[in-house]
């Protein structure tokens, strides 16, 4: 279920807005350089972006800008264009300190700042140093420089944090100034709301939306839909779409898999039957993850049918089906419980994909786990080993919880102690093991007064650094030596 729910959470607005908020800001500022100084400014010969890049810099101190300065008078030839794409890519690349230095440099400079810098600069801030001093920086701007963009930069600061009360302040301050919210402000706010359990002001706020300059999109209309679902009014949801079509706002899939997610977690498959077969008659659909969703959206539908109608027209549009195709539709058989078509497929992915993908291995490993078939789980596991294929910590925490469940303590350690050395061989940061196998062994432990096994497992979470009160006090009780 866990992969399962990555690809519904595809159909969230989360990633859409974010992107929409990227474009709004810094791809503009991009724009104002020429394809050809883009790519200049982004190829790997340019050795003063990977300069800048490289650098590891500090908060609060000034060294890209000495390094900038520095390269001035030596006679670098620098446009604005260029400055401001620096700071773009640094941003994109999440070297968000280095990007704010760059842009404290822009502003100190004999190029003028316009609303898009400020905007990114309100954005970089909040993201180094914290929402309050991005605050002191909008609050110092001249009356003529809090515009739509820098208004809506910290707007969406707010929005990221789930501060929904300053959110709001904020952006009533901003049509009380004269400044016209944009639909992409309204998505935001809307988008919050629904994340503070407040549907109701999202109809209020599309209202609002439709009396101004600006006009609705499909994602205000998602949030509208999302809205009626929340209050329980799958009428006023299904007509949204008919409300897009009369605005003429383009009806595309997802706005058909938002609907019939809404239908699905209601209960009501038939409906969601019925979107779904709108969705795929959509001409000149070929979107790969369309039909992705098509599958996983039909698989809850108990519609097999359907999901092999869709994985055939996945394969239309696709001549070599990549992995997240194969991943979608075995995660649909595994969730249809059609073993014979899972394996069918496995096997067939297993024979066409150029790059070994463990998380497809992993659905028919927890498929053969969860039906108590460790002979073809060990089975398929000696295979991977053999083709020198590396389990995920996915893969070793199915074991875990697996035999857990069984109450063998010892065999869940081995493959505990088997993450632990890979995570500190790799240096990663995944949080391993996950809260709910940590769960499954102190109530092992606890259940069969097991302090011998219960000692391993310190040993183990204190080498990872995974220690916490709870799991200290738990072990303590067991007689631990901590």
């Amino acid at each position: 279920m866990a992969i399962v729910a990555q690809y519904v959470a595809r159909l969230t607005l989360s990633k859409s807005l974010s992107q929409h908020r990227w474009l709004c800001t810094a791809a503009e500022a991009v724009s104002e350089a020429t394809a050809g100084d883009v790519n200049l400014v982004q190829s790997k010969g340019d050795k003063l972006f990977h300069q800048l890049r490289s650098m590891e810099v500090k908060e609060g101190s000034s060294e890209l800008s000495e390094v900038i300065d520095k390269w001035v008078a030596d006679g670098v030839f620098l446009k604005r264009h260029h400055v401001v794409s620096w700071i773009v890519q640094l941003r994109r690349f999440h070297k968000y300190t280095n990007a704010l230095q760059v842009s404290e440099w822009l502003e100190k400079s004999k190029f003028a700042m316009i609303d898009s810098d400020r905007a990114i600069r309100i954005d970089l801030i909040s993201a180094t140093k914290g929402i309050d001093d991005a605050e002191k920086y909008f609050n110092g701007l001249q009356t003529s420089a809090k515009t739509m963009k820098t208004y809506g930069a910290l707007l969406s600061c707010y929005c990221r944090g789930n501060m929904t009360e300053k959110a709001v302040v904020l952006f009533e301050k901003m049509k009380d100034s004269g400044v016209t919210p944009t639909t992409l402000n309204m998505n935001q706010l809307m988008h919050l709301y629904l994340k503070a359990g407040q549907p109701e002001k999202v109809l209020l706020l599309v209202q609002e939306l439709e009396g101004l300059e600006f006009a609705p999109d499909k994602y205000t209309y998602t949030h509208l839909m999302n809205s009626y679902a929340a209050l329980k009014d799958y009428d006023g949801a299904e007509k949204v779409l008919e409300k897009m079509t009369a605005n003429k706002v383009k009806l595309d899939w997802f706005s058909y898999a938002t609907l019939a997610r809404i239908h699905i977690n209601a209960g009501c498959f038939e409906k969601a039957n019925d979107v779904l077969e709108r969705m795929e008659s959509m001409e000149k659909m070929r979107d790969p993850e369309a039909f992705q969703t098509l599958i996983s959206l039909y698989a809850k539908t108990n519609n097999q049918l359907g999901v092999f109608q869709a994985w055939e027209s996945l394969k239309l549009i696709q001549k070599n089906v990549s992995n997240n195709g194969y991943l979608s539709f075995l995660i649909a058989l595994a969730e249809l419980g059609d073993l014979d078509s899972l394996q069918k497929y496995f096997k067939e992915w297993e024979l066409s994909c150029s790059l070994y993908d463990m998380r497809i291995c992993d659905v028919l490993l927890k498929f053969y786990l969860n039906r108590d078939m460790l002979t073809k789980a060990k089975t398929l596991a000696d295979s991977l080993t053999a083709k020198e294929v590396k389990p995920t910590f996915r893969t070793l925490t199915l074991f875990m919880d697996y035999h857990l469940k069984k109450s063998q303590t010892d065999i869940a350690l081995q493959y505990l102690e088997q993450g632990a050395v890979t995570m500190k061989q790799k240096k990663y940061n995944d949080w391993f093991p996950a809260e709910e196998t940590v769960e499954l062994f102190l109530n092992l432990f606890k259940e069969n007064r097991d302090a011998a096994n219960a000692q391993t497992f310190f040993e183990i979470m204190k080498d990872l650094n995974r220690l916490d009160s709870k799991i200290s006090d738990a072990l303590l009780a067991l007689g631990c030596r901590i």
